[in-house]
């Protein structure tokens, strides 16, 4: 229909190799671009040493970024094709990290030990020994909202970006979720 394709993932859930590249032009996978170059995770590695530089293993900012360049060379002149694009963000996936600018929380660093487990695994929440209080869940899904936020705050660049660009009048935006989180609501 005269579209030009994009897609731009951070999970390799969703990559090239298990066919989610099928019927774009263009597809980037981000988590191999850029934090899987050496020199980004010697910088990454640089400032958590050297600062409270905390490594989050996503890079929803670094993806808006590419989204923004791409949109920028694709979409020059009146002659320009309309445009679909799949962004597929990772910050509400598991595990939930602490981001200063969207804390709804400031867990102890024993209650992260404590959490940490479930955080990265979250069957482990069935196993006795990894049975979290309620203020540990709740920790867990303060983090979770931090995460939310971060996320939106992203996203709400990319609108504002359209906007801006004057692309925005002219575009359906979809926003959806392929799972929720599991912090024990059912017990």
């Amino acid at each position: 229909r005269g579209y030009r394709t994009v897609g731009f993932t951070e999970n390799a859930f969703v990559g090239k190799r298990r066919g989610f590249s099928q019927g774009f032009q263009d597809y980037y996978e981000m988590y191999r671009y850029p934090r899987m170059d050496v020199a980004c995770r010697l910088i990454d590695r640089a400032k958590i040493i050297l600062s409270d530089y905390e490594y989050t293993g996503e890079y929803a900012r670094d993806t808006a970024a590419h989204f923004k360049r791409w949109v920028m060379q694709n979409q020059r002149g009146k002659d320009s094709k309309p445009f679909f694009a799949f962004i597929n963000f990772m910050p509400a996936h598991l595990p939930h990290y602490r981001r200063a600018e969207f804390a709804f929380v400031e867990p102890g660093v024993e209650e992260l030990i404590r959490i940490e487990p479930v955080n990265r695994v979250p069957e482990r929440y069935y196993l006795p020994q990894f049975k979290l209080t309620g203020n540990e869940l709740k920790t867990l899904r303060l983090l979770y909202e931090g995460d939310i936020s971060y996320l939106d705050s992203v996203i709400g660049d990319i609108y504002g970006f359209l906007k801006t660009a004057k692309l925005l009048d002219n575009t359906i935006l979809v926003i959806t979720a392929d799972h929720g989180e599991n912090f024990g609501d059912h017990g």
